[in-house]
């Protein structure tokens, strides 16, 4: 599957472009059913307006059309990164939670991943490795 950058570059600059303090972000919020967009109980408690996305989900805020396949497929047909791989981890996995939970950081690792693809040597789903690229990609600890 190959990514469809144009696609992921409209995503990164809607999420760098967010007010740094913008609420209606988390990166452990996503609605896994494949039978529609509707979030689950735990997405609407984060704001009183019930609308949290992780990053994926904020593609159709930023242009990127919505479609009823379920967000997996979404991910597959308007990104062209499958939800079982390295590439998808890096770019939305829910375990940046822990270290950087900011629609700016997602933006910036996706162009990151445009620009220079995955990490070398990152193996997506190893908290250590989420810790070491947190720290090598924004300088901090």
């Amino acid at each position: 599957m190959e990514p469809n950058k144009e696609n992921l570059l409209k995503l990164a600059d809607y999420l760098l472009s967010l007010p740094v303090d913008y609420s209606h972000f988390h990166m452990n919020y996503f609605c896994s059913s494949d039978e529609s967009f509707d979030c689950d109980e735990a997405a609407h408690a984060i704001t009183n307006c019930g609308t949290v996305g992780c990053a994926l989900g904020h593609g159709p805020a930023a242009g990127i059309a919505p479609s009823t396949l379920g967000w997996h497929r979404y991910c597959d047909k308007e990104f062209g990164i499958g939800t079982a791989s390295t590439e998808w981890d890096w770019c939305f996995g829910y375990k940046w939670v822990r270290h950087d939970n900011t629609p700016q950081g997602a933006g910036k690792r996706i162009k990151y991943f445009l620009d220079f693809g995955v990490p070398e040597g990152y193996r997506s789903g190893l908290e250590d490795d989420y810790r070491h690229t947190y720290q090598d990609l924004y300088g901090e600890k």
